[in-house]
């Protein structure tokens, strides 16, 4: 059997009920329900986590072992030729030896280690068009059960602000965030399936009223993003040459942007409702960086130092004069756990992946394959204030492996039989 075979789909499509299954995993890595179970008391000792849930996570990688082995065996080829994210698990799982609780770090190590065999059956069972269905699907469940529970109060926030909902989840970002999320891949349904069109915008406008509720500002801003970025797509397809000069003009924008809003900062900030130090953040990201100086090269351990008042986030407590749960910076939580050798894989890992990305749209001119770049522009802005990134049975840390898997099974390929049912940009 040759190795492209073996990381192929199953030729036999999945079932309702492996389908449903799948959803249901999807669902629950973005930390929904967990609300129903944490209280805003657990913050004091994040270590401890939920045993329910940690029960519930081991009875999923049971189960999707067992799909795995039946619909994707010999499929673990394909995982590890991704040189950037095998690098970055397996330093994570090698910082037991430095961590100053190896019990905790070796736990979530293995947590990791779970969400990487969901990604890999994932991407290998499921095609690139069937598995945005699925999220599809997902993310509907998410804005239904997200104004359910906002409407009837459901769950419990670890803060609050003034009625800000959090829906399915335990803060108001994680809502924000997962609203873009979902706005994202219902603007790509409506792209990719026009039958579906209207039913996806009203599904857009439903999780930007939820982005609204939830008072998240990074995901108002992310959520413009997207929309701006939606349009420019297939100009990407068009010649190198006017690529360079749309880049071009957007990073003068941007930067033009930025030292406006730099040199107004104030009026800015207060315009969005938020203080020049956006609620705490600059504090804690100078605390954290001071932090960070203290093991430069490899860090505390994953998952080592957000440990309440156990761990060395107390010094970072005391400082910033609030209980925060990380560093509202993706890079920054890198650094932290795994120093600037962690920092660096996962940079050229990004960087990687956006240019293949990038390659995949001038290749295969259809809207499934704007979901790769479009994904990891969305990954890139949230993780600028909040980490999203790279998180054991994390949704995100999740679709971002699925993604690097479909881009090396998929990168330089042609839509086959002319448009082979894709909708083309």
């Amino acid at each position: 059997m040759s190795a492209e075979t073996r990381t192929t789909p199953s030729s036999r499509r999945a079932s309702f009920a492996e389908r449903a299954f799948t959803v249901v995993v999807l669902l629950y890595s973005t930390g929904a329900f967990v609300n129903l179970f944490e209280r805003p008391d657990q913050l004091l000792d994040p270590g401890a986590g939920i045993p329910v849930l940690r029960y519930a996570w081991a009875a999923i990688y049971v189960l999707t072992l067992a799909l795995w082995y039946r619909h994707c065996k010999g499929s673990l080829r394909l995982f590890f030729r991704e040189g950037p994210i095998v690098l970055l698990v397996g330093l994570a799982i090698a910082s037991v030896l430095w961590s100053d609780v190896p019990a905790l770090t070796f736990r979530r190590s293995v947590a990791l280690a779970g969400t990487c065999l969901i990604a890999l059956y994932f991407a290998v069972r499921y095609p690139l068009r069937e598995q945005l269905k699925l999220l599809v699907w997902m993310c509907g469940l998410s804005v239904g059960l997200s104004f359910l529970f906002g409407w009837f109060e459901w769950g419990t926030a670890v803060d609050d602000l003034g009625g800000a909902w959090i829906g399915i989840y335990v803060q108001r970002n994680a809502l924000g965030a997962m609203m873009v999320l979902s706005s994202l891949v219902f603007l790509l349904w409506a792209k990719f399936d026009p039958a579906n069109r209207w039913k996806a915008r009203v599904l857009v406008a439903a999780a930007f009223s939820l982005i609204v509720l939830s008072r998240s500002m990074t995901s108002v801003v992310a959520f413009v993003f997207v929309l701006v970025l939606l349009p420019a797509i297939p100009k990407l397809a068009q010649s190198v040459r006017r690529v360079a000069v749309l880049i071009l003009l957007f990073s003068i924008a941007l930067i033009a942007c930025g030292y406006w809003i730099g040199a107004h900062i104030e009026f800015v900030t207060a315009a969005m409702g938020r203080d020049p130090g956006l609620s705490g953040r600059i504090e804690l990201w100078l605390a954290s960086g001071l932090m960070a100086l203290e093991r430069p090269w490899l860090g505390y351990g994953y998952s080592a130092f957000w440990l309440g008042l156990e761990g060395p986030s107390s010094s970072i407590w005391r400082v910033v004069g609030w209980t925060a749960p990380g560093s509202h910076n993706g890079l920054m939580e890198i650094w932290l756990d795994l120093g600037v050798v962690g920092v660096a894989i996962a940079v050229f890992g990004f960087g990687r992946y956006f240019r293949k990305a990038f390659q995949l749209i001038r290749e295969v001119r259809a809207w499934e394959s704007a979901w790769p770049l479009m994904f990891l522009a969305v990954v890139f802005i949230l993780n600028l204030t909040e980490n999203i990134f790279f998180s054991a049975n994390n949704i995100y840390w999740l679709l971002y492996m699925v993604m690097a898997l479909d881009l090396s099974r998929r990168a330089g390929t042609k839509p086959a039989g002319g448009n082979n049912r894709r909708t083309s940009l």
